[in-house]
């Protein structure tokens, strides 16, 4: 069902109504409800798609169906008004729901009983039937509400209306043309390779000493996405710990929590996991830990499909680290990967992170990845590129100027690039690791 805001913005009051109007279900009432709950928060991270305003322009939103645009409400729910939502069920009644202020009533119902609950926002809400005319009165007399909806049908119709308080104590709004996760339907994502370097306590470049340093890199940089290489399980929490506004997913090659993991960091308040899962670079890639093609070390792949909270829309991240040594092992690894990418739905954004341990631009391994599986190297599309002659890998030594990129950010088209660095700031003469960090700006249609 096609959900459309109708109507914004009388006398400070947010009104909102739902369309088609005769099949108004439950969940949506509520999606509607306990947005703002989530703009509200949103709005105190400090996040770039919310501005403080008292009014949304009807004509963004008039623009927005006219580009066919999908806007999808992913919100959590309010759980005390469960009982009050069979009302919409019967879909031969309209509703109206008022908010009081408080817990006061703003009208009374003659012996009828009237229903009232208390939101996460600790206000009352009240249902009527359609045909009862009510009005929300305030301390102030112009704050008395006469609302009338010149275009609504004269079908029965669900009205949700806040009063100037709760308007003002939310006072945010999302923009619609918000450049990460706006009205657009584009998908705008900052995403970084690093190969970690496993964490040693021995010096120089012990991991005590590297820590700080890898903390404040994610920090200053702000990826959405972080595919990391080489990490072991407790240096993956220390940096769970250092950055928390990032959820991860990975797992042991070895199984479990042992060896090196190919793990995928994203931020927990803008993406949520749909479904993830392992393989490794085998000819038997569900066999945890198998190796067959000569390498001495395991080789896997961890992906995650995730959604973005605000928008809905999913896509998928995969993350790998290829064999350092065995040519044979990085030719069938990316034959392997290639057909299982070849899996995924064509219209599902698809982003292919990792050290792939050979020079971007040439051989086999790029030829596999990119021409035969389809894939852009989003360092070549970038209309901006910093550091484009560096070595991604420099071993904790001077920095090599030679254009040996082995850390690769992969996409499927269609995608435009805006940006890509290999990210060399050492902070008071440490690196973080024996790698320089990737980072590509991606937006997907």
């Amino acid at each position: 069902m096609r959900t459309i805001l109708h109507e914004l913005e009388v006398k400070r009051v947010l009104l909102i109504n739902i369309l088609p109007l005769h099949v108004v279900e439950a969940q949506q009432l509520r999606d509607l409800i306990t947005v703002l709950h989530d703009i509200a928060l949103l709005r105190a991270r400090g996040h770039a798609n919310v501005k403080c305003t008292d009014r949304l322009d009807l004509a963004q939103l008039a623009d927005a169906r006219d580009q066919r645009v999908a806007v999808r409400l992913r919100i959590r729910i309010l759980q005390p008004e469960e009982h009050m939502m069979h009302e919409l069920r019967d879909r031969r009644l309209g509703s109206r729901l008022h908010r009081s202020r408080g817990d006061r009533r703003c009208a009374q119902r003659d012996g009828r009983g009237e229903k009232s609950a208390t939101s996460l926002f600790g206000h009352g809400w009240k249902w009527f039937a359609p045909n009862e005319t009510r009005s929300i009165r305030e301390s102030s007399p112009d704050a008395r509400l006469d609302v009338k909806n010149a275009h609504a049908p004269a079908k029965p119709h669900v009205s949700v209306m806040f009063s100037p308080r709760l308007l003002l104590r939310l006072v945010c709004v999302v923009l619609l043309a918000a450049p990460r996760a706006g009205m657009s339907g584009e998908l705008a994502l900052r995403v970084m390779t690093f190969n970690l370097r496993f964490a040693s306590q021995q010096p120089p470049n012990a991991w005590p000493d590297r820590r700080p340093v890898m903390r404040e890199l994610p920090q200053r940089e702000a990826p959405d996405i972080i595919g990391t290489q080489e990490g072991v399980y407790p240096q993956l929490r220390d940096i769970a710990a250092d950055l928390p506004d990032y959820e991860w997913i990975g797992l042991g090659r070895a199984g479990g929590s042992h060896d090196e993991f190919c793990a995928i960091f994203f931020r927990r308040d803008r993406f949520e996991p749909v479904a993830f899962d392992h393989f490794w670079l085998s000819d038997t890639p569900e066999v945890v830990g198998s190796m067959t093609w000569g390498n001495r070390y395991r080789r896997m792949v961890t992906w995650v499909r995730l959604r973005e909270r605000a928008s809905g829309r999913e896509f998928e991240v995969w993350n790998t680290h290829f064999d350092h040594e065995v040519d044979l092992a990085r030719e069938n690894s990316a034959l392997l990967l290639r057909e299982r990418l070849a899996k995924i739905e064509p219209a599902v954004p698809l982003i292919v992170l990792g050290d792939f341990n050979a020079p971007a631009g040439a051989g086999r391994v790029y030829e596999i990845l990119t021409a035969d599986a389809k894939l852009a190297d989003t360092w070549t599309l970038a209309r901006e590129r910093e550091n484009e002659d560096y070595n991604t890998f420099h071993d904790y030594q001077p920095p090599q100027r030679l254009g040996e990129r082995i850390d690769w950010i992969l996409a499927r088209p269609p995608v435009d690039v805006a940006r890509a660095a290999i990210v060399v700031r050492p902070k008071h003469g440490q690196m973080p690791s024996d790698h320089f960090p990737v980072i590509a700006e991606l937006r997907f249609p």
